[in-house]
């Protein structure tokens, strides 16, 4: 029985699911309940492939708790998963390995997704938020540095690997969001200018 049935993962969750663009399945891989990882994966398949808004939609497949796994478990449960074609992305949520490279996996391949469409009957829903009394960043010129400074702005920086690519490109497209680059570029920051955030200098490039 499934949740197609309205049994298995449940129906609401399902429906929600539908509204994905890209799912993620988390694993078990510690195998605490005494559940085989690979089995799962497939209980959760044949849940999907019952419900035809689900097929077709990408995925990425993640094993948790590697920190309870000897380093070479951990390869073989990787193993087993290729040998059926699936690539399995270890992680440990409690220690934080590959936390980071999950999340530009993820952001990567919601990049090359076609834009959402605008569904139809999509339903209302007041939203309520609260918001601080002054700006959420503030910006400083210090010499021919600009110097961002803000809570939420300094901790991302602190969170992301900046060494590699994909944190530089994820980073940015944060600080446009947050409209921090629109808010650099009316101070006159231009292409090779250097910006520093929570003691990280980086050079801006378009």
């Amino acid at each position: 029985m499934g949740a197609h049935e309205g049994k298995g993962l449940g129906d609401r969750f399902l429906k929600h699911a539908t509204r994905a663009r890209l799912l993620l399945h988390l694993l078990d891989l510690a195998r605490v309940e005494g559940r085989d990882p690979l089995e799962d994966y497939f209980a959760l398949r044949r849940e999907i492939e019952a419900w035809e808004e689900l097929r077709g939609k990408p995925e990425v497949v993640a094993g948790n708790k590697i920190d309870l796994l000897s380093p070479d478990q951990v390869a073989r449960e990787v193993s087993r998963f290729r040998a059926e074609g699936i690539e399995l992305h270890p992680i440990s949520a409690v220690r934080g390995d590959g936390i980071k490279e999950l999340v530009y996996l993820l952001w990567r391949k919601l990049k090359e997704l076609p834009p959402e469409e605008e569904r139809e009957e999509r339903p209302q829903r007041r939203v309520w938020q609260l918001t601080p009394s002054g700006p959420a960043f503030e910006i400083e010129k210090d010499g021919d540095v600009f110097v961002v400074r803000g809570e939420a702005v300094e901790r991302l920086v602190r969170r992301l690997d900046l060494s590699t690519r994909d944190a530089q490109e994820y980073l940015m497209e944060r600080l446009e969001r947050l409209g921090v680059m629109a808010a650099l570029r009316r101070r006159g920051l231009k292409e090779g200018d250097a910006v520093k955030i929570g003691g990280v200098e980086l050079e801006y490039q378009e």
